[in-house]
């Protein structure tokens, strides 16, 4: 099937996103472009969890602070991995003042077709995505399941090649958190909106990131 990775999963569905949206994901393979903008609210909302957020961070998988009118980057990287298959690679730069954060994930087709999120510079938590389109033409992407593993041999911000065979160990439903992502075009403003969320069952809201960043892709090398 031809198309970009979010245009396969979704099918038909693709066309009810707003066009800014379909454009963004739609980015062409072989291209790295990059979008600034400002996160309202960012980062761990436990202060107890914030020791373990610290330990990840070196991953650029999650990190301690918390921050409003927080500056950020984000830089995408789309290509094809060594099978033909479509891949995006996101890396978010943020600026809390005292110090830059980065948290990156790479997107990509599983063996059995289902959507995954390999999140971390190398790929140590593994989830599952399940797409959809809101009534405004956001797209929205939920977890499904999560798994734990080695390290791949690929990067989520270097386009080298990742074994298909992934995920790992599944973590149990009750121990795992589940990240919900809106993204949407705001027409008044020009710009588009982003808010994550990832809850625990029985902790809630981990972590948050919530805003808006501009509509124009800046080519990177």
């Amino acid at each position: 099937m031809s198309g970009s990775l979010y245009e396969q999963v979704l099918g038909e569905r693709y066309t009810d996103l707003h066009p800014r949206v379909r454009e963004y994901f739609a980015q062409p393979a072989g291209t790295a472009v990059r979008h600034d903008g400002v996160f309202d609210v960012a980062g761990c909302t436990v202060p107890a969890l914030r020791p373990a957020f610290a330990a990840l961070a070196g991953e650029q998988m999650f990190f301690p602070e918390y921050g409003e009118g927080v500056p950020f980057s984000i830089v995408n990287r789309s290509y094809v991995d060594e099978a033909g298959a479509p891949c995006l690679a996101a890396e978010r730069i943020l600026d809390f003042g005292h110090r830059t954060r980065r948290f990156t994930d790479l997107c990509r087709l599983g063996v059995d077709g289902v959507l995954l999120d390999l999140v971390g510079t190398h790929h140590l938590l593994r989830t599952g995505l399940r797409l959809s389109v809101t009534d405004t033409g956001a797209m929205r992407l939920a977890s499904t399941a999560a798994w734990v593993g080695p390290p791949s041999t690929g990067s989520s911000t270097s386009p080298t090649p990742t074994p298909r065979g992934l995920p790992g160990l599944r973590m149990p439903r009750v121990l795992a958190a589940g990240a919900y992502t809106e993204q949407g075009f705001d027409d008044a403003s020009g710009r588009f909106t982003i808010q994550t969320r990832v809850i625990q069952p029985l902790l809630g809201t981990l972590f948050v990131y919530a805003g808006t960043f501009d509509a124009t892709p800046h080519p990177v090398p």
